[in-house]
């Protein structure tokens, strides 16, 4: 089997976000992983360089999680309880 190469789509601050959206990936049938640097995580710093969390897709998903990604930050995607209110 070949390897897969993995590459990164989105790099955040945090550690909550990321996972957030790794998952968000991973309900729309993209296979995702984050990763954060080991500093960072072992210090448990959540800000500035060291506290980075990369999102990594395989490579031949990689315009597919973009397009996912630009959604949600356009707000695409709501949740329940937002369109009940809306009725």
């Amino acid at each position: 089997m070949p390897k897969r190469h993995w590459e990164v789509v989105e790099v955040i601050c945090g550690v909550a976000l990321p996972e957030i959206l790794c998952g968000l990936l991973i309900a729309q049938g993209i296979p995702a992983i984050t990763s954060r640097g080991g500093y960072g995580r072992a210090k448990g710093i959540h800000y500035g360089p060291a506290g980075e969390t990369e999102i990594l897709v395989p490579s031949d998903y990689v315009n597919q999680a973009r397009e996912v990604l630009d959604l949600y930050y356009a707000s695409a995607f709501e949740t329940a309880s937002e369109s009940d209110d809306s009725q």
